[in-house]
């Protein structure tokens, strides 16, 4: 079994479906907490953690949690629900891991609406998007000037 800590963005990136890949073909996710928006840190962090479990089983449904409190007792309770050795309202079942294509954990997302619009609309790519890095480290604050202004 194999736990780790580390941005939940592996289970949704299309460049990270090697690594799902390797986890379906051959291992499962046991469990998985969502830490979106949990104040686990002590400063802002511009990351959406997760906490990973990978055990080398069948697949199953995986136990999942979200967004738990961050205090001795809830966590303790979510530790002993995690380990299947009592439930807890926090942790639902749920089938994740199925292949290659993003792993949707959280049925209220609008799975049918993702799958739906993976298929009927063009990438990001084919509609000739450009999303720049500034976007995805954070830094995406809005500058608006005019451009002989802007220090670019």
């Amino acid at each position: 079994m194999l736990s780790f800590i580390r941005p939940d963005q592996w289970i949704k990136k299309p460049y990270e479906r090697p690594l799902r890949d390797m986890v379906t073909a051959g291992y499962h996710l046991r469990a998985f907490v969502d830490m979106v928006d949990t104040p686990a840190f002590v400063g802002d962090v511009v990351a959406y953690p997760g906490i990973f479990v990978i055990a080398d089983e069948p697949p199953r449904a995986a136990s999942v949690a979200r967004r738990p409190a961050i205090a001795a007792a809830p966590l303790c309770a979510l530790a002993t629900a995690l380990t299947g050795t009592a439930p807890d309202a926090a942790v639902e079942r749920v089938v994740i891991a199925t292949g290659r294509e993003p792993w949707i954990v959280d049925a209220r997302d609008g799975l049918a609406l993702v799958r739906h619009l993976e298929a009927d609309l063009p990438t990001i790519e084919k509609a000739d998007c450009k999303v720049r890095l500034g976007v995805a480290s954070g830094s995406d604050k809005a500058f608006i000037a005019p451009m002989d202004e802007l220090d670019v």
